[in-house]
């Protein structure tokens, strides 16, 4: 949604000066500075970066040249150089506040994510009325998980400009909030939080509609702004003007058929709701007591946008299920079904120790039932046990899959593992959030530096910010052993996703671990990293030795013995691939509890990431190490 409508601030508000046309070829700086304009304009980027060049040689200190020329080599991919000339604009305008919000942009564009969050301080500390920075600024905290300081930076652009570009980024921030604190599942709501959310997205749409009716007023086949406007009255439900909106657009454009059939689609939704909700008062002015009616109206009320109803209901239901799930449970205390769903009822209304007790009863009732096992997981997140809550759901996961006990459901193994997706992911933003309110006392901190990017580089949306992490924490510590090899692991998982990169991804790891080991020797978790880069590119002989050198180093360490015994079967040495599949088996105990000692001491205080999450299943690990001595004839 936000890509569609939001404005452009990175380049749109830099070219200082309105164009003006000239009869004669230009002669003074500031004629060549107007044609270099002209030229970014009509999108002639190479012209213009001669033009500003010329400029430059005749007037060194004409600081808006530079920012220009730095802006286009920016949108060119041309960071270095366009990080050369902002740096020199700053360094002739010092107290310039669009000096530092052009280098600050510059450094986003560039991945340079905390050198852009010190420029868009220094530029709102100059020019407090930087309206574009706070929106700028915000999408760093939001990155950060930092979100109710996102929502003041959107709130404080919302004052000096009311732009729907803001509205929507501080209702995703709301929702992002509610995300954070309670997961979007249906046991945690955080409804008022959508509420603030849907009050900024009408305000956005409707901004976004007159916008853009204005924009049709000129241009009646402007297919963008027709685009743009049915989405606006798609998203307030006004589906009629929606479809007119995408009939027209399918008119200019027929491979946007499918914008009319969704606004179709969902009108049917939206009314099958209301009906829902219809239905469900009926049956709650025949029968007050009706808790499923205030659940399902609860979730009618959710569907067409009206969360304190929704809330309202949802605890109403929760209240009723206690009461009734009590009263039948005085007269049969030991049913495992009725202490599963009070639990799950204790879990709509945040009463997580309340509810972890029903669930503790019900295991141990029916140790062989893995629903309770599920639930419990769910209370241990609400009350911010994350390590549990991840050990439970591979628990339930591995038992599941394996037949040993009973998980009732015909989705319910794939349910668990989302569930356990979205614990780990809630588990890193709460990290993330936490290591960035350090970082914002102490800036100079390597150490955060290098567990924040430890903790985003697990995750696909914050990926170029851990490394700009592990860039920082180098930058500031060139002896941080650990920040070299956190990086040079970041470089090869996205061998995955820029598979096209692989060689280049490879030789970038290969050389941080080469550091890594400068700087220490004995480091066997080097060794080991620096092992798996050869394997993948194929050097196998080299990455034998560096896994028994890391294994010597430390003997526990079953991920190099793993690594080995691949290595071995690729050079056809199945006795030794053998032997070293049977030492992952011996080991990975130890390896994985010395781990999780290690990473809880990395946590700062943050509880619980067991070490499966940063190397794998300890399950799958042992599974696949058995699977390999049978295929090779071992016992």
């Amino acid at each position: 949604m936000r890509r569609l409508l939001t404005a452009c601030f990175l380049f749109a508000l830099l070219l200082g000066f309105a164009a003006v046309a000239f009869a004669n070829p230009p002669t003074t700086a500031r004629e060549w500075f107007e044609q270099g304009t002209r030229q970014y304009d009509s999108q002639e980027y190479e012209q213009a970066i001669a033009s500003y060049t010329k400029v430059i040689e005749l007037a060194p200190d004409f600081t808006d040249a530079y920012l220009n020329r730095g802006v286009i080599y920016s949108m060119t991919g041309q960071y270095a150089l366009a990080i050369a000339d902002a740096n020199k604009a700053v360094s002739l305008s010092p107290q310039d506040a669009q000096a530092y919000g052009v280098r600050g942009s510059i450094y986003d564009a560039a991945g340079k994510y905390n050198l852009a969050f010190a420029d868009y301080n220094a530029a709102l500390g100059l020019d407090p009325s930087f309206y574009q920075l706070f929106y700028k600024r915000g999408q760093l905290y939001q990155m950060r998980s930092q979100y109710d300081l996102a929502i003041a930076d959107y709130t404080s652009g919302i004052a000096v400009q009311p732009d729907a570009a803001f509205y929507y980024a501080r209702a995703e921030a709301y929702y992002d909030k509610s995300t954070f604190f309670e997961l979007e599942l249906p046991a945690f709501s955080a409804l008022m939080e959508h509420e603030l959310a849907a009050a900024d997205l009408k305000t956005a749409h409707a901004i976004a509609i007159e916008q853009c009716t204005r924009r049709l007023q000129l241009n009646p086949v402007d297919a963008e702004a027709l685009l743009l406007r049915g989405q606006a009255h798609l998203e307030e439900k006004q589906y009629d003007k929606a479809k007119a909106d995408f009939d027209r657009l399918a008119a200019l454009m027929p491979s946007e058929a499918a914008w009319r059939e969704l606004a179709e689609t969902q009108k049917k939704e939206y009314e099958t709701s209301r009906q829902n909700i219809e239905a469900a008062t009926q049956r709650l002015a025949d029968n007050p007591q009706a808790a499923e009616a205030y659940a399902e109206r609860a979730a009618a009320y959710a569907m067409t946008g009206q969360y304190k109803l929704a809330s309202a209901d949802r605890l109403a239901a929760a209240d009723l299920f206690v009461a009734q799930y009590t009263g039948k449970l005085a007269a049969n205390p030991n049913d495992y079904t009725l202490l599963n769903k009070r639990g799950q009822a204790y879990l709509q209304k945040k009463a997580y120790a309340l509810a972890l007790a029903d669930f503790n009863a019900a295991i141990r009732l029916a140790p062989n039932r893995l629903e309770a096992y599920r639930d419990r997981a769910l209370a241990y997140v609400g009350l911010r046990q994350f390590g549990a809550a991840e050990k439970e759901l591979r628990f339930v996961w591995r038992e599941a899959e394996a037949g040993t006990k009973q998980l009732e459901g015909y989705h319910a193994l794939e349910e668990v593992v989302m569930l356990l997706g979205v614990v780990q992911q809630y588990f890193q933003a709460h990290a993330i959030a936490e290591y960035s309110e350090a970082l914002m006392k102490n800036p100079r901190d390597a150490q955060n530096y290098n567990r924040r990017g430890v903790a985003g580089s697990h995750g696909a949306w914050k990926l170029r910010m851990a490394m700009d992490d592990f860039d920082t924490a180098i930058a500031l510590n060139p002896a941080h052993k650990h920040a070299y090899i956190n990086r040079g692991k970041f470089f090869m998982s996205l061998i995955l996703a820029e598979p096209d990169t692989e060689q280049k991804q490879l030789a970038l790891a290969v050389d941080d671990f080469n550091t890594a080991l400068a700087l220490d020797p004995k480091f066997a978790e080097a060794y080991a990293n620096r092992g798996l880069a050869y394997s993948v590119q194929g050097k196998h002989e080299l990455a034998i030795a560096d896994f028994q050198q890391a294994v010597q180093l430390n003997r526990r360490h079953a991920v190099a013995y793993f690594g080995l015994a691949q290595a071995y079967e690729q050079l056809g040495r199945a006795p030794e691939a053998v032997e070293a599949y049977r030492a992952v088996i011996r080991h990975l105990p130890a390896y994985e509890a010395s781990q999780s000692k290690d990473l809880i001491r990395e946590a700062a205080g943050i509880v619980g990431l067991s070490p499966a999450y940063l190397i794998g299943s300890v399950d799958t690990y042992v599974r696949i190490a058995q699977e390999r001595i049978a295929a090779l004839g071992g016992k």
